[in-house]
């Protein structure tokens, strides 16, 4: 039945969730090229699939932010390197770049990618 199906699929990605916590605490500190790799690659990966994949690949950049494992201006390299690639991205997913619109939004309401982003972050004392 469809509960059991939801149930399941929630399950397993915790399981993911949980293990990629895991892999991403054994790498630190990671390198900004390749912490933009690690982000890019969570969301991709998650437009790949459903939008509930995409609902969890966000809630697991929330966790890594406020669990300090991934800063804010890392997650924004991140959001550069999946946009800079969005051409190929858009091969696999057509859709990718209004789900990539979507993720921007969210993040942003959680506080883990500047409301101004993309624009370059003001130097302090301006």
């Amino acid at each position: 039945d469809n509960a059991t199906s939801l149930l399941t699929v929630e399950f397993k990605a915790a399981q993911i969730g949980a293990a990629y916590k895991l892999c991403v605490r054994e790498l630190a500190p990671l390198s900004e090229e390749k912490s933009a790799e690690l982000i890019r690659k969570v969301m991709t990966l998650a437009m790949e699939r459903s939008g509930a994949e995409c609902e969890l690949a966000l809630k697991l950049l929330v966790w890594l932010h406020r669990h300090e494992e991934l800063d804010s201006y890392m997650i924004e390299k991140g959001f550069d390197d999946m946009y800079s690639r969005m051409e190929d991205i858009m091969l696999d997913v057509p859709d990718a770049n209004e789900m990539a619109q979507s993720f921007v939004v969210e993040a942003k309401k959680a506080n883990v990618l500047r409301l101004s982003w993309p624009e370059a972050e003001e130097p302090e004392g301006n």
